[in-house]
């Protein structure tokens, strides 16, 4: 759904749900060139590997847009908004090979949410390692190889080590210098009596200049997410 002009306006996706697609048509957002443009791009991407996706020249997201069809209109009241709220960007700078990826994996898959919230899926994860091999709470002060000191002084071999934390740590560990910039967002949480909305949607945002880009009721898509968490 998005927010135009103070108004709720419905964006079925006709790709998942078939019978939308008259709905989808007629929506306000976009024109019929623009939807075209949608499934031209689904289709242009159907059989495409991922990998083929990030050799591609890059340029910016917006310029990408524009370049391929897409109406000001469209891209300032849909994309603008849901890629915004992906990015942390709306200016859409970001490389045009991350939006055709991400364009991909949303239509191929399902964008969902743990019954127990996404703590669910580290948790999931953890749950399938042998017992003993996942070492909580315990910091790494130097990486030189495979080769991992921990704070206390303890050295631990590995065959191969993934570094998966934040850019500043990173680029300690592997003494990298320069200034590290980042993209950056606020999450605010309501709480209501009841749900604005009556069905299991995004809320999209098309005023640029509001505090809201993108709004979702987790009770909405969830009924039992309370009941489930306290279990």
């Amino acid at each position: 759904m998005i927010r135009m002009n103070g108004k709720l306006v419905k964006m079925p996706n006709p790709l998942r749900e078939p019978l939308s697609m008259p709905q989808a048509a007629i929506s306000p957002v976009g024109s019929l060139s623009d939807k075209f443009n949608i499934m031209r791009l689904v289709q242009e991407l159907e059989g495409l590997a991922e990998e083929a996706i990030w050799q591609e020249p890059a340029i910016s997201t917006i310029a990408y847009l524009s370049r391929y069809g897409w109406s000001e209109k469209m891209i300032k009241t849909f994309f603008q908004p849901f890629l915004g709220g992906i990015f942390l960007e709306k200016e859409l700078i970001t490389s045009s090979n991350f939006f055709r990826f991400v364009f991909q994996q949303f239509y191929r898959g399902d964008a969902a949410l743990p019954a127990r919230g996404m703590q669910a899926i580290p948790e999931q994860v953890a749950s399938t390692l042998p017992p003993g091999c996942l070492q909580l709470n315990r910091r790494v002060e130097a990486l030189e190889g495979n080769t991992i000191w921990m704070e206390n002084g303890e050295r631990m071999e590995a065959q191969a080590v993934v570094l998966a934390t934040d850019a500043a740590t990173k680029a300690k560990l592997l003494h990298e210098r320069g200034e590290i910039t980042f993209n950056q967002t606020t999450c605010l949480y309501f709480e209501a009596p009841v749900s604005p909305l009556d069905s299991r949607m995004l809320v999209l945002n098309a005023d640029s200049q509001s505090l809201i880009n993108h709004l979702c009721v987790p009770r909405t898509l969830l009924p039992d997410m309370r009941r489930r968490a306290k279990a």
